[in-house]
């Protein structure tokens, strides 16, 4: 799946404006927009309807990514279907009152503002493109281009029904994977647990095994031996670089440029090595 530029390190709705829908689509969008005497109320409320179905579908598809990337451990990942799940509230919320308002059903500029917001919507969210509008313009434009090449034509049907069978194959694989990833997760807890039933109680001092591996990694920690107390320690975080100042305090980074003298505060900063099964105390 192609992930666009997401505004890191934080990102917001503040460009995601649904009273101020891109203009330019407005001309785009002609063809499918209703005029003011082929205007329908009920034809405007019905596509209301399917749309926040819609929406929902890809709402729970983001509560799936999440948990998937919770599993993973993956911060982008979650943060995005954190974000999406978001912008996909805030939709259902707009069409929920626009849906309650009978005056704006009976507005053909209403029905016109309408289909650009979805418009958008449906970009955004079929390609991951939280960008603001205004670097979003020409792929919006050739997007609903496509749109309306696949619904006008029998060449462009015909992409549209291949595309489609290609989107579900790969959700029908994510769900597969979301299961198989489950599956593996309870398998381990299992069998950590028969192996922990089956462990004699082993002393403090004891070497760093494998079900102390375990446990770190289900708790998100990482192991040390302190070389002044002797004592095993544990430290909040998974990093690939960690740092010492042998007064108690660690630091872990995946940046192997990092430098503890210049980020962090004065000590005596050294690089160590967390335990691993294969490196005791």
């Amino acid at each position: 799946m192609d992930v666009r530029v997401v505004q890191p390190p934080e990102m917001n709705m503040n460009h995601l404006s649904l009273t101020k829908p891109l203009l330019f689509l407005i001309g785009l969008c002609a063809s499918l927009c209703v005029s003011a005497q082929q205007h329908n109320p009920q034809a405007f409320r019905a596509d209301i309807q399917q749309a926040a179905q819609i929406v929902q579908t890809k709402y729970s598809t983001s509560q799936s990514m999440l948990s998937i990337a919770e599993m993973a451990g993956s911060a982008q990942e979650y943060q995005l279907a954190q974000y999406e799940m978001q912008y996909h509230h805030q939709i259902y919320d707009y069409l929920t009152r626009l849906s309650q308002q009978p005056a704006t059903l009976n507005d053909p500029g209403a029905y016109q503002a309408y289909r650009n917001t979805m418009w958008e919507y449906y970009y955004r969210t079929d390609q991951r493109d939280y960008r603001p509008q205004q670097q979003i313009a020409a792929n919006l434009r050739a997007y609903v281009s496509q749109r309306q090449w696949e619904s006008s034509t029998p060449e462009g049907q015909r992409a549209y029904e291949a595309r489609r069978t290609g989107n579900q194959a790969a959700f029908d694989a994510h769900q597969r994977g979301m299961a198989e990833m489950r599956a593996i997760q309870d398998r381990n807890h299992d069998s950590y647990m028969e192996q922990l039933r089956n462990t004699p109680t082993r002393s403090a001092g004891s070497g760093y095994d494998s079900h102390d591996a375990y446990i770190d990694s289900i708790r998100g920690t990482t192991s040390f031996q302190d070389p002044y107390s002797e004592t095993r320690v544990s430290k909040d975080g998974q990093y690939d670089y960690w740092y010492q100042d042998n007064l108690g305090n660690y630091h872990g980074t995946n940046d192997p440029n990092f430098s503890p003298y210049n980020n962090l505060p004065p000590g005596n900063w050294e690089r160590t090595e967390p335990l691993t099964p294969n490196r005791h105390p």
